[in-house]
């Protein structure tokens, strides 16, 4: 197993080159802009996501390498710290997040069978369309479903992953998170 660090800050990048990872296991670094045909993520190993670009990160999430790994990402929220207590993946943590809690994360997270959540293809529709500028009325008539219905997807996604806040960045994000498992993601995508 190999430990994956994804990121478009270089920072952040150099402060994660000195954490002590369990085990003495091989750390990868990966500049978000520069990513290596070559040398993806393996099944099982952990990839930690800090990018800041949405566009960027939606891409790397939806890449078929990354739906058999422990993701855990970093986001800048006001995540309560929830990800201690899953055991699914992916798991999302606090930006601000210090080198030992973080390299106490990815010992967990290491420890962790690579169990990844069940998504529905409501789930995947329900962001895909909010982030396409879409209206949970319009939505209604177009899923089929009650305006009731579509808030309450909304919001149990949202807390499933420790995102309280219905802001828009905990939306792209679900949206990133629902697209990792979705093999016509790249086609839906298009539409």
């Amino acid at each position: 197993m190999e430990y994956h660090f994804i990121s478009d800050d270089s920072f952040f990048l150099q402060g994660v080159s000195g954490i002590n990872l369990p085990g003495r296991k091989k750390r990868i670094l990966h500049h978000a802009g520069m990513l290596s045909d070559k040398k993806h993520p393996q099944s099982g190993d952990v990839v930690v996501v800090n990018i800041a670009d949405i566009t960027r990160r939606q891409h790397i999430l939806q890449s078929p390498w990354v739906a058999y790994c422990r993701v855990i990402i970093l986001l800048r929220t006001k995540n309560d710290g929830r990800y201690q207590n899953q055991r699914k993946f992916p798991w999302v943590i606090p930006f601000r997040t210090g080198q030992y809690t973080l390299a106490d994360i990815l010992s967990r997270a290491a420890a962790s069978e690579p169990i990844q959540r069940g998504i529905t293809q409501s789930q995947r529709l329900l962001f895909h369309y909010l982030c396409r500028g879409y209206s949970l009325p319009l939505l209604k008539e177009k899923m089929k479903v009650t305006t009731k219905y579509l808030y309450a997807l909304k919001l149990s996604t949202m807390k499933t992953y420790g995102l309280s806040d219905g802001h828009a960045t905990g939306v792209l994000l679900c949206r990133d998170m629902t697209g990792i498992f979705c093999q016509e993601c790249c086609f839906i995508t298009s539409r």
